[in-house]
């Protein structure tokens, strides 16, 4: 009777083990769960970011090109303003040489 008292004893603490360990393993599996839910959530996230990054330097690299472009238009109309300008003062030279030839 005591070995069956032993071994009824040990059966208990073996079952109370097994009950924990099980306690245990349903509590991982709810946290491996909820961590799998992030990281899927984490995921969508970095891939939403990902594409409206990929959207703004688009976007941005548009902006860059049409102010070099307007850059370039400046450049150009000062150069013809320049030109212009030297081409309106040998007029003048022109001018005042045929005056003063006239006069």
């Amino acid at each position: 009777t005591t070995g069956t008292a032993a071994a009824a004893d040990e059966t208990a603490a073996l079952t109370e083990t097994i009950m924990t360990l099980k306690l245990e393993m349903a509590e991982l599996r709810t946290s491996l769960d909820a961590t799998a839910h992030r990281e899927r959530k984490l995921s969508k996230t970095n891939a939403d970011l990902q594409d409206r990054c990929t959207k703004l330097t688009t976007e941005r690299d548009g902006y860059k090109s049409k102010l070099r472009k307007a850059i370039d238009a400046l450049s150009k109309g000062r150069t013809r303003i320049k030109d212009t300008e030297r081409t309106n003062a040998e007029l003048r030279v022109r001018l005042e040489a045929a005056e003063a030839e006239r006069d």
